[in-house]
Order: C-alpha cells, then sequence, then structure tokens
C-alpha cells in the first residue's frame, strides 16, 4: 500500500485527487491515463527533487521491463496536458543526462474534518446519481412556553441521568449488533495488491475456498492443460495431459475442494465440447453436459449454475454436481450475451453479467435471478462491458469485473445498489476478469494479465535483423503508399487509429480515442481513407475517416450483428466481416441495396486483393476437419482456389497473385507467401520467441524484403487484492 500522503495536491490551476486519482483543472476533470496519471503524481509529490530516470521507471513501472522511451512518452503527454514545453517548463523540468524535477510549488492538503453538519465525502465516478441531503426546516415546532421550561428545570437532572443510560444503550447495541457494523468498502487506496504465481502463465486464476490452492489454465509448446498448486508450497498437479487444438473454459474447484469442473471445448472437432468433472487430484474425467458456460457452485455446494447457449437464445441453467435434475431458470432471447454468471452468498439468487446489442445501441447489465421462479431484477447497468459480477458476503455491495470506457483493459469496481455509488478498487494497466471473493469478503483473488507490445523494423530471414522498437500497444498494420504506417493503438489509454513514421515515432492521431475497442483499421483500395469498427453511434458499426482526418462517415447502421471490420473498395462496394449466432460470416454491401453474403462460418482473417478482384479467407472445413485458405472471386464469386493450410492470426494480400499468412506453434512463428500460380508457399520469416509471446500483426514492405510486426507477449499471474485499511 502506498505511504500515507495528504488527499488533494495542488500546484497552478491543477490539483490532484489521490482519493479518487483524478486530475482537475480549475475543479474541472481532466484526462489522463492510468500510467501518466503514476507518473505526475510521483513527481509532485517529490517536489524539487531531481529523480533519476531509473528512479522513475522503477517506481512507476516496477515489475515490468521498459525502455526509456516510454518515460520520455509519458513526460511529453503529460506536458501536452499542462500545457507547457520542455523550453518554457513550468511544471516538470529536464535535467540532462539525469532525469526530471517538478519545480512549481506544491500545496498539501489534507482532506476536510468531518463534523456533524459535514457530509461524509464519498469516492463516486462523475456518472453516479449524487444523494440529496433533506435539508432542515426553517420552522420547526413551537418551543415550550416559560412554565414548561420550568418543568424542564426541574426534572433536568432525572432527565440528564435517563438520557445518559439511552445513548450508552444505543450505542452498545450498534457496536455489538453485526448488522450495523458499516459496509465493507474497497478503493484504490485501501487495498494491497500481492502475486500468487510468478511464471505468467496462469490463466482465468480459480481459488479454492480455503484460499489454499489456485487452479489454472496453462499453456506450452505441447499444447493446453489445468495446473492445480499449492499456495504455501507451489507445488503443482497437472490434471489433464497437454492436448492442442483445446481451449478450456470456465473451470473451477468445487466449495469443498474435491472436484474440479470445466467447459472443454475442441477446436478441430465441436462434437467433444462439454463440461466436465475430475477428482481435485486428477483422475479420468466425467462428463456432466454437453453445453455449458460459466459455471458456478451454491454456497452449499450442492448445485452447479451455468448458462447454455442455445441457438440464439442463453439459457440459465442449474442441476446437481453429477447433472441430474437439470432444468433451465431463467432465458435471454436474441442479442444478449452472457458474460458471467454468480450464486448469491444464500444461494437463492444468482447474478448475471450480460451484454445487449440492439439496433441503437448496446448496453452491459447485472440482473439478479430468483433460482425458486426465475423472476429478473435489474441492479446495475452501464454502457461498458461487464464480465463478471459477485455479490459481498452481506450483500450490500458487488464486485464487479468491468471493461474501462474505450479501452481494452479491465478494471474491478466495487456498486453499491442502494445509494448508485461505483468506486473503483483498481487503477492499472493490467487486465482483472473474473474476480472472487473470499468467505468473508476481505480477499479479491483474480488473474491480472497485460499485453505489452513491440513494433520491429526487421529483414526477411530466419529472424530478421531488428532495425527500430518501440513499446506500447498496437495491433492492426497497414502500410500507405508514402512508405507510412497505419496502426491501432492504445499507448495514450484509450484506442485509436494513428499513421507513424517509418521509424515507429507518431506523426498524427486519425481518430479521438471515443470509438470503443478493438477499431482494426483497413485502409481503403484507393489509399485515401481508412475503414474501421466504432461505437459512436451507441452501436458497433463501420466508419470511413480520411487520411488527413477529415470526412469522418458512418457506414453502416443498425445492425444486429456485431460488426468486426471492412474495406472500402474502389466502386463503394464495402465488403466486411460480422459475427451472428452461427458464427463469423463475410458479406458484401453495395452502394445501394441489402447485404450480400458470400460466406458462412468462416474462421475470421480476410483481405481483398490490390485490384479489388480476389477476396481471400481461411475457414474450417466441418467435413474434412481441416483448415482451409480460400481465393474467391469478387466478380463472379466463384472459389478459385483452395489450400489446405491453416492460419493464426494474420492474413493478407502482397501484391495482385499472392498472399502472406503466419502460422504459429505455441512460440514458434512461421510466416509464408503463397503465390495463387504455385502449389507450394514459401517461408519468408521464422522466429522462436518466448513463452507466452504472440505475433499479433505484421506487413511486408513493397520490396518483399522488410517488414514491420508487431511482437507481444501474453502475461498472467494469480493476484489477491487485499483489503488492508477500513473506512
Amino acid at each position: 500500500m502506498e505511504a500515507q500522503y495528504p488527499r488533494y495536491l495542488k500546484f497552478g490551476d491543477f490539483t490532484i485527487d489521490s482519493r479518487r486519482r483524478i486530475l482537475l483543472k480549475n475543479d474541472v476533470e481532466i484526462a489522463i491515463s492510468a500510467k501518466n496519471y503514476e507518473l505526475l503524481i510521483c513527481l509532485v509529490r517529490n517536489e524539487g527533487k531531481v529523480l533519476t530516470h531509473n528512479e522513475l521507471l522503477e517506481t512507476v513501472w516496477e515489475g515490468t521491463f521498459v525502455e526509456q522511451s516510454n518515460l520520455k512518452k509519458g513526460i511529453s503527454a503529460i506536458r501536452q496536458i499542462l500545457v507547457e514545453t520542455p523550453e518554457s517548463s513550468l511544471f516538470i523540468k529536464t535535467i540532462p543526462r539525469k532525469g526530471y524535477s517538478f519545480i512549481a510549488s506544491v500545496e498539501f492538503v489534507d482532506e476536510p474534518a468531518e463534523t456533524p453538519s459535514t457530509p461524509e465525502t464519498k469516492n463516486v465516478e462523475e456518472n453516479a446519481t449524487p444523494q440529496p441531503v433533506e435539508p432542515k426546516p426553517e420552522n420547526s415546532a413551537p418551543g415550550p412556553d416559560a412554565s414548561q421550561r420550568s418543568s424542564f428545570r426541574k426534572a433536568g437532572p432525572y432527565l440528564a441521568v435517563a438520557l445518559v443510560v439511552v445513548v450508552l444503550f444505543v450505542a452498545g447495541f450498534v457496536w455489538l449488533n453485526p448488522f450495523a457494523k458499516k459496509a465493507t468498502r474497497f478503493s484504490v487506496e485501501n487495498v494491497q495488491i500481492t502475486k500468487l504465481t510468478n511464471d505468467r502463465n496462469c490463466n482465468d486464476a480459480s481459488i479454492s475456498a480455503d484460499g489454499n490452492f489456485i487452479l489454472c489454465g496453462v499453456k506450452s509448446l505441447n499444447g493446453s492443460s489445468l495446473i492445480t498448486r499449492q499456495i504455501s508450497s507451489n507445488s503443482r498437479i497437472q490434471l489433464l495431459p497437454w492436448q492442442k487444438n483445446i481451449s478450456f473454459w470456465s473451470y473451477k474447484i468445487t466449495p469443498d475442494g474435491n472436484s474440479v469442473y470445466y467447459m472443454l471445448h475442441d477446436i478441430a472437432d465441436p462434437s467433444r465440447d462439454g463440461l466436465f468433472q475430475i477428482p481435485f487430484l486428477g483422475g479420468n474425467p466425467r462428463k456432466i453436459s454437453n453445453n455449458a458456460l460459466h459455471i458456478t457452485f451454491s454456497p452449499d455446494g450442492k448445485l452447479i449454475g451455468f448458462v447454455r447457449l442455445n441457438s440464439n437464445r442463453n439459457q440459465i441453467m442449474i442441476s446437481n454436481l453429477d447433472g441430474t435434475d437439470e432444468r433451465q431458470i431463467a432465458e435471454y432471447d436474441e442479442g444478449h450475451r452472457i458474460w458471467g454468471l454468480n450464486f448469491s452468498p444464500d444461494g437463492k439468487t444468482l447474478l448475471s453479467s450480460a451484454r445487449l446489442q440492439s439496433s441503437e445501441k448496446t448496453v452491459g447489465f447485472v440482473d439478479e435471478i430468483s433460482v425458486a421462479d426465475g423472476s429478473k431484477k435489474g441492479i446495475f447497468e452501464n454502457e461498458r462491458l461487464i464480465v463478471s459480477a459477485t455479490w459481498m458476503p452481506d450483500k450490500s455491495s458487488i464486485i464487479l469485473g468491468m471493461r474501462e470506457l474505450h479501452n481494452e483493459v479491465r478494471q474491478i469496481w466495487q456498486y453499491f445498489p442502494s445509494n448508485k455509488e461505483l468506486i473503483r478498487v483498481t487503477n492499472d494497466n493490467n487486465t482483472y476478469r473474473f474476480p472472487v471473493l473470499n468467505q468473508s469478503g476481505t480477499i479479491i483473488s483474480v488473474s491480472q494479465e497485460s499485453v505489452p507490445s513491440t513494433i520491429f523494423l526487421g529483414e526477411t530471414g530466419n529472424g530478421g535483423q531488428t532495425i527500430a522498437a518501440d513499446n506500447g500497444l498496437f495491433d492492426h498494420l497497414s502500410n500507405l503508399s508514402n512508405g507510412e504506417l497505419l496502426v491501432m493503438s492504445f499507448d495514450e489509454g484509450n484506442g485509436a487509429v494513428w499513421i507513424l513514421n517509418r521509424d515507429l515515432t507518431k506523426k498524427q492521431p486519425l481518430t479521438d480515442g471515443k470509438d470503443g475497442v478493438s477499431l482494426r483499421p483497413k485502409l481503403s483500395s484507393d489509399g485515401k481513407s481508412v475503414v474501421f469498427a466504432s461505437i459512436r453511434s451507441g452501436n458497433r458499426e463501420l466508419w470511413q475517416i480520411n487520411l488527413d482526418g477529415s470526412g469522418l462517415t458512418q457506414l453502416t447502421f443498425n445492425r444486429r450483428e456485431t460488426i468486426f471490420d471492412g474495406k472500402l473498395l474502389a466502386n463503394n462496394n464495402l465488403i466486411g466481416v460480422s459475427n451472428n449466432k452461427d458464427g463469423y460470416f463475410i458479406w458484401r454491401q453495395p452502394p445501394s441495396g441489402d447485404n450480400v453474403v458470400l460466406d458462412e462460418k468462416i474462421s475470421f482473417e480476410w483481405d481483398v486483393s490490390p485490384d479489388d478482384k480476389l477476396l481471400v479467407y481461411d475457414k474450417f472445413n466441418q467435413s474434412t476437419k481441416q483448415s482451409e485458405i480460400i481465393v474467391k472471386s469478387l466478380e463472379n464469386d466463384q472459389i478459385i482456389k483452395t489450400y489446405q493450410r491453416k492460419v493464426t492470426n494474420v492474413l493478407r494480400w502482397f501484391d495482385q497473385t499472392s498472399f502472406i499468412y503466419q502460422v504459429q506453434d505455441f512460440n514458434k512463428f512461421q510466416i509464408f507467401k503463397q503465390d495463387i500460380n504455385q502449389d507450394a508457399p514459401v517461408l519468408i520469416y521464422e522466429h522462436t520467441g518466448e513463452q507466452n509471446e504472440l505475433l499479433r500483426d505484421f506487413v511486408l514492405l513493397p520490396d518483399g524484403k522488410r517488414f514491420n510486426l508487431i511482437r507481444a507477449k501474453y502475461l498472467s499471474d494469480a493476484v489477491t487484492i487485499r483489503l488492508v485499511e477500513t473506512r
């Protein structure tokens, strides 16, 4: 936990509120990313002191390997916020070859002392509804007359004794009555985050009820598996053999600690999918159900709740642990997607965290569902994605795993339904998805995830030569005709489309960071504009913007399917990929007229050739159980070529007759180039990275010898978020 400092730090027109972790200018909140906030408050708290580069890196980026370029970017971003330059430093002074110093005068202000006339200051999010304070009426009931006052004086000593007795009785009742205890309140200032694992390979950690064991999903060169780890000794038991092309979803330890339940998804053979039970120390798995997601156990350990996908509906199911007496208690219709499900502490209800996508907008919400009759009660609604919701033991509040607005990062919040108060529990650049509470409600267990990425400029061959690199959070590269790069970046907090110089310095943002996440920008065929996905209109639609930042235009309207990305052709036809209950499908939208579906149940990756004549995409053939790359004519919709090839992440055209694609096997990456007039592909790049390293995207330069690629690492450890101070 941080050392104790005064809550407010004031300098110039600015104020830092360290409890709410916000920056204000003349009492108006100023947008600042979590990491830049940490950097600024570190400088301000050390007013007048020279902080070296290493001191700042170790303090702000503790436990993370970063380069000094990250520090320079942070200082530059803060200077823009404070409206200053290195040459006219009013706040931050650069100390050549040493570091930085905050030179402005800082006023440290404690919180106002609480008095009977001052209501408690609460850490409330901006959008939370403030609770009105009941004013006292100016004209109260008339006071006693003279005779009454005389009687009061005579009875005064007896009344005083009686009053003391009453006060002591009430105070004792409040002190001893457990229901009168103040509700537990987590916040950024009163929690301590501790790592339980440190190998960065514990995915979606689930903690046992006694807090002694962790269940992790793990990956290796041999495939995927589930491992239980004893926290005190770090001893491990591998529950299942390594399996390739397998994903494990929603795995948990039963309340009695005797079994593990997990959902298995077989990419190559979906008929194997299902909910399985296995003894805690390993053994033979037993199939409980064919279709189950987001499992949760009742507090007494007798029932299991789960979500079943049935056509376009989400069914809320419960059954005995052995799968018997399975029954549906509630249902969500088309447009809904359930992200999480948790039993209440008394076992009488379930909390479901869900998303509703309509033709107008997308909202996230939390419902409480009665186990007895399936009735639903709305608890919380927000425009953000809510991936998990669980009651505190006293049901006074809910712990939420919720995505930050316009950002891929998911953080933990605490919500009080009684007064609609929303408190931030974490505030960093990591992701926390499925928090689990201990029985007393003082410790949150969760996976802490991050995906730092780096853009490399290199040469084709075995490994290539790194010419330049930059740290950040990047995805979706495209070459521009002038040699610059188009990229989606979360480097400044919110996702935005940027144009980068070839040396990877930023040139200009095309969008303002208000589009949501996974913008997936694609350059138009004429090279003059970009098509990207955005939630500006309330729902996820395709938008277009020119490379000079002008001409922002919405291209699709009121679609109920989830749109992922699109490309605008020279003839103004729009090609796009969407997702519905049956999976991904690719479509074409003429300038006027309805969409035409080009193929269904594709795998996801696709591109259009530079002359707009050919479409390439990957697909899993359910008949042959093989992954395929398909080349189709956009002029007559006929398939030209089919290749029995597997694509891991990237598939795009290089020129009119050849495309490039990536294959990854654990941490080994290979990039191939395939000429459609040839049968065999050519290996043009190969690299063996570290554990959990990803190749997110790449583009070949026109000379075919150099490339830009994005390498990233998926890092995930189990952590506890412990309440160390109550208010």
